[in-house]
């Protein structure tokens, strides 16, 4: 006997549609789901063509990418896209033209101008407030810039493994993976990830290091960084699957996690990651975290609060048919508008959650105040719901399948569903439930 098993999802109380559960049918039954918000479209592919690789610039919706490692937003809307599989930096630009702007997509360490450039397998990108992009270029062990007008230099590095601290060329790292930038003072920051430590890059160009792994006091393997309005500094530690905070006094902590591989939510220790790879901070000082190996985007909010944002713990969206579901998602940025995006790498998309429309999980549950079971459920379902609404159930491609106005107790028959995983919506304002396929 299968027990049952619910995903909750929760929208503002003005979204005309709630998302409350998920129907499982037949023998497809997940036996570990974590919690997730969506908001209306719950996640968007943004761009790209799903588990289609290549390297094709065009529209959006038929461009292609191989492994997009990281993702970051300019002032104006436009998102850049370093692609490790690919060896360039695309840009898709506020009409939804996809462009690749540096890198010939062989493996190199060229400087020079747009496609004349190379990188060799770059992982993170981040962009100042004149537009500037910066680039760790991982397996060359360089630091790359990319100005306004498209050419690209080595700003710090010379190529070797090493450990030392200089000027440019002077310095040297092993395998940087994460970069930052502090729009306020122009430093730049980077995960030194073979290096243990956390080094900072001067307006001058001169590289220090900031914080090293000393009686586990930083990452065990730092990944992503990111840096908020205030100065503080937050790293994913994929080694220890922790998230840690350097405040503006160089003073070192852990966030959250417990160190140990989970998915639970919770205050601090509490909480669990699983390899988190990234983060974001917003203008209110909400984290976002990609948690790798649990295909989930999780949110720390200023307390100190671990919950989890969007995805389905232990399932991807590894197949043809791209599920909304992450698959082995590796960076995040966010913009102005708290809109997420998101290198799904395995997919080899991006995609992109609006946040604004999410509340909290306590206030959703409050207004929920609806049943559903069986569930997983074989051939129909009975729904308990308060006053009369239309159930919308959708499948995990977004295509609503099935619809039917309810009121009170009343069984709803599913014989015309195939065996898979569905969700469905109570809709207050009949007829007003709208989904982007």
């Amino acid at each position: 006997m299968h027990s049952r098993k619910y995903i909750k999802i929760f929208m503002k109380k003005y979204v005309t549609c709630r998302l409350i559960h998920t129907i499982a049918l037949g023998l497809l039954i997940y036996t570990t789901i974590g919690h997730a918000v969506h908001s209306q479209n719950p996640i968007l592919t943004y761009a790209g063509k799903c588990y289609i690789g290549g390297l094709l610039d065009s529209t959006r919706s038929t461009s292609t990418f191989v492994l997009p490692y990281d993702v970051t937003v300019d002032k104006k809307g436009n998102v850049y896209v370093v692609e490790y599989g690919n060896h360039v930096i695309r840009k898709i630009d506020i009409n939804g033209n996809v462009s690749t702007i540096a890198g010939s997509g062989n493996p190199g360490n060229q400087d020079g101008k747009g496609r004349s450039a190379s990188f060799n397998y770059p992982t993170s990108i981040a962009v100042d407030k004149i537009g500037n992009l910066y680039v760790a270029d991982q397996s060359n062990r360089l630091i790359r810039r990319i100005d306004t007008l498209g050419f690209v230099t080595t700003i710090a590095g010379n190529g070797s493994i090493g450990n030392v601290d200089g000027v440019g060329k002077d310095a040297s790292f092993n395998t940087p993976v994460g970069i930052a930038v502090d729009t306020t003072t122009g430093n730049i920051y980077v995960s030194d990830s073979y290096n243990h430590n956390i080094r900072k890059i001067s307006k001058n160009g001169t590289v220090s290091t900031i914080a090293a792994n000393s009686s586990q006091e930083l990452p065990a393997q730092p990944f992503g960084i990111t840096v908020d309005n205030k100065g503080n500094i937050y790293v994913a530690d994929n080694g220890y699957s922790l998230i840690r905070k350097i405040d503006s006094s160089g003073n070192v902590s852990t966030l959250a996690g417990s160190g140990n591989s989970g998915h639970d939510d919770g205050v601090g220790s509490v909480a669990t990651f699983h390899s988190p790879t990234d983060l974001a901070v917003d203008k209110n000082g909400n984290i976002f975290v990609v948690d790798a190996h649990n295909n989930m985007i999780r949110i720390i909010n200023p307390e100190g609060n671990v919950s989890s944002l969007f995805g389905f713990s232990g399932i991807n969206g590894a197949t043809n048919s791209c599920m909304p579901g992450l698959n082995g998602p590796i960076g995040i940025t966010i913009d102005d508008s708290n809109n997420l995006f998101i290198a799904d790498t395995d997919n080899r998309i991006i995609r992109k959650i609006v946040t604004n429309k999410i509340t909290s999980i306590e206030e959703s549950l409050k207004s929920s105040n609806s049943i559903i079971f069986p569930n997983p459920a074989e051939n129909r379902v009975t729904v308990t719901i308060s006053g009369i609404k239309e159930l919308c159930i959708v499948d995990m491609m977004g295509h609503i399948v099935l619809k039917s106005q309810v009121e009170g107790i009343q069984e709803v028959t599913l014989e015309s569903l195939k065996t898979g995983l569905y969700f469905y919506f109570l809709d207050e304002k009949m007829g007003k439930l709208e989904i982007i396929r």
